[in-house]
Order: structure tokens, then sequence, then C-alpha cells
């Protein structure tokens, strides 16, 4: 017998108590993706005075490659916790490997079949390509939760939302900005506390940075390695809350077929 549909609020809710009681097992988890990040502003901060700046800013470029990397694994192994928490399938019911290529090659390949199916909408108008992008959000839940690889991930999650697509953007959008906007501040008043502390020029070299100037020297490499770090900070925080709600939200929809 099927099951409602978590209300907006019952999402919310939920999402946040269940953020509380595991938050612990969480942030072991999130902070992996700051590491890359933190290492590279260490190091990058450590040779400011020695290596040139073309070698700070390829220094930064592979920080940002292994803050990517990173921040997949995160997403991939927090996902196969919260399923667990849920009551995942077979798939998630045996110990969690620290890492497995094969699972993902295939977290990497629906991310590129997502992506293709996307761009492809957007090229002939936007609203194609957002239907798209949320239509097939939960590819990756069903690949870890079903098995389901591929082709099949993405038609599961189609499927999944197929009739209820403002029911699940509403839901999904509308604890986005509830969980978003208190971490955005508390990050904005964190920006704010390393300008003071960083004074007026290193600031307007992270505002640059921000905005994509290239690298051209080491206190610009300084400062966008700080930028990476606060970022990855960021993330960091808000991931845990983002994916509990995603991932309550795909089962209350399998739940209510």
């Amino acid at each position: 017998m099927s099951q409602p549909l978590l209300s907006l609020r019952e999402l919310i809710v939920q999402s946040w108590r269940s953020y509380l009681a595991h938050w612990n097992d969480s942030l072991h988890v999130s902070y992996v993706v700051t590491v890359p990040a933190l290492v590279g502003l260490l190091l990058i901060y450590g040779l400011r005075g020695v290596a040139s700046a073309n070698t700070l800013a390829s220094m930064v470029g592979v920080m940002d490659v292994l803050t990517s990397l990173a921040l997949i694994w995160v997403v991939v192994r927090l996902n196969q916790m919260y399923l667990r928490q849920e009551g995942g399938s077979g798939v998630t019911s045996e110990p969690l490997p620290l890492f497995s290529a094969p699972l993902y090659l295939s977290v990497l390949w629906i991310g590129l079949l997502e992506g293709l199916a996307v761009f492809g909408g957007c090229i002939f108008l936007i609203l194609p390509g957002i239907w798209l992008a949320l239509s097939l959000s939960f590819a990756q839940l069903f690949l870890l939760d079903d098995g389901l690889r591929g082709v099949k991930a993405l038609a599961a999650s189609a499927a999944l939302v197929k009739g209820r697509w403002w029911g699940t953007l509403k839901r999904l959008l509308g604890s986005a900005i509830v969980f978003s906007v208190p971490i955005s501040i508390v990050f904005f008043v964190l920006m704010l506390v390393v300008y003071a502390g960083v004074g007026g020029d290193v600031t307007s070299q992270i505002m640059s940075a921000q905005n994509g100037t290239p690298i051209a020297s080491s206190g610009f490499a300084v400062a966008a390695s700080v930028d990476m770090f606060l970022q990855s900070l960021m993330q960091a925080i808000a991931l845990p809350l983002l994916l509990v709600a995603q991932v309550k939200l795909f089962k209350s929809l399998k739940a209510s077929r």
C-alpha cells in the first residue's frame, strides 16, 4: 500500500531531526571535501616567496581538481549512509567500502549522461533543460539504492518524478532554501571576518579570484586558495543537510507510488 508523499514541512522537519541525530557521522564524511583545499592553501602559502606565479597557478588548478574529486566521494558516501538510515536495499546493506572503482565509474557515467541530457534540453530552450535536470536528479540514488546503472537509472528517475514534477520541485527547492539561507548567512559573516583580518589588498585579490581572473602573482594564488578553502568549508557544512533531504524525498516518492 502506497504512503502519502511527505509535505514540504514534514520533509524539512524530518531532515533536520535526522541531521541532528547523525551530525557527527555526517561531518566525519563531509570534512573530506576541505582536505585538498586546506593542504593546497598551506602549500601555496608556504611556497609563495619561492615558487613562480605560474607554478602556484598550476598548484591551484591541481587543488581545484582534487577538491572536485573529494566532493564526488563525499556526495556518494553521504548518500550511501543516508540510504542505509532510511532502509536501503541490499546494495547498501553491506559494510560501506572506502572506495569502489566500479561504483564511482558508474556515478561518473550517470553524471555524464545526465549532463548531456540537460545540455541537450538547454540547446532548444532553458525550460526543457530545467525540466530534465529535476527529472533526472534521482539517478545516482537509484544506482546506490537499486543498483541501476547508466540509462536505466536515468529512466527510473524520470519515471519516479513523472506526474509529480511540480511537487518534487517545491519540496527540493523549498528545503534547499530553508537549509541554505542560514548557512549562507554564517558563511557571509565568516567571509567578512576573513576579509577584515587579511586587509584590503588581499580582499580585493580574493574577490578577483571569485570572478575567475587569471592568477598573475603569488599573492593572488594565495587569495585564490583561500577562496577555494572557504567554499569547500561551506560545502562540508551544507551538503549533509541538502543530501539527507533529497534522500528522504527520494524514499517518499518511491513509497508513494
